[in-house]
């Protein structure tokens, strides 16, 4: 073999190799009993209250998800912890689309996705305490800063990293509130973790102070799927007139925001 044909066989070798280790990698994003559970059941979940010493069990092995399970930084621990992991087909999502040939299921168009916050307004999720389904929101918009409610269009232009949004959401439990936005985006995923920087109150009676309610969303491009990791964490007053009510209206929400994502295509 000449010096140049060897020289090339290195080159395509390396590549190759370069290549599976990434896919190998890839592949540990999650363990293999947990993928088989997910290929069987769609999804995995867990929430609890009260539980000061909550471990993450499900988080892929990923930069966002990893700071997504880091990013309550309150004194308080939380009162309630949820975290969901989704595994979602992109065949199915193309195949449900109503254009299917123009479908695209690209990262790009999941980061679009979740900044499109005006999409949010009429979500559903159902109330296991009324046994019906209910409108989680029901006005959601971009405002213009922490303190000016002006609504803004949507912005989904760009890279989404290091972008942060304030948005409006009226709230079928809460009523109004302001949310901020902060999102994180990278090849391979994207995420975003609303805050509430108002008091969420139900009725008269302040149920989440200030900066006490994390909603977390990350989209992780897994080969032919996506996985999507959600981690809701809460704090609250112990009060028995509350307790039940609240963790009833956040396990609610997870399952309203991810349909809500998977609507969008």
């Amino acid at each position: 073999m000449s010096r140049r044909y060897f020289c090339k066989f290195c080159v395509l070798f390396l590549s190759l190799f370069t290549l599976s280790t990434i896919y190998s990698q890839n592949l540990q994003i999650i363990s293999d009993s947990l993928l088989t559970e997910l290929k069987d059941k769609g999804f995995v979940s867990c929430s609890e209250v009260k539980n000061y010493d909550f471990s993450f069990k499900y988080c892929p092995n990923t930069a966002i998800c990893k700071k997504t399970i880091n990013s309550w930084t309150k004194n308080e621990k939380p009162v309630f912890n949820s975290e969901s992991l989704y595994l979602v087909s992109k065949k199915t999502l193309i195949e449900n689309s109503k254009d299917k040939n123009n479908s695209d299921i690209s990262l790009n168009k999941v980061s679009q996705i979740i900044r499109s916050v005006s999409k949010m307004k009429g979500m559903k999720y159902y109330s296991n305490s009324k046994k019906k389904w209910r409108t989680l929101y029901h006005q959601a918009n971009l405002i213009a800063g922490p303190n000016d409610k002006t609504y803004i269009p949507d912005v989904i232009n760009d890279n989404a990293d290091g972008m942060k949004l304030y948005c409006v959401l009226d709230d079928n439990t809460f009523g109004e509130g302001v949310y901020e936005l902060n999102y994180s985006q990278t090849e391979n995923e994207v995420s975003v973790c609303f805050t509430n920087i108002e008091p969420l109150k139900l009725g008269p009676i302040t149920g989440v102070k200030k900066d006490n309610l994390k909603i977390n969303l990350t989209v992780v491009d897994y080969g032919d799927n996506f996985l999507v990791y959600m981690v809701t964490q809460a704090y609250y007053p112990s009060l028995s007139i509350l307790e039940k009510k609240l963790q009833e209206s956040f396990e609610s929400r997870v399952n309203a925001i991810y349909n809500w994502f998977l609507f969008q295509f």
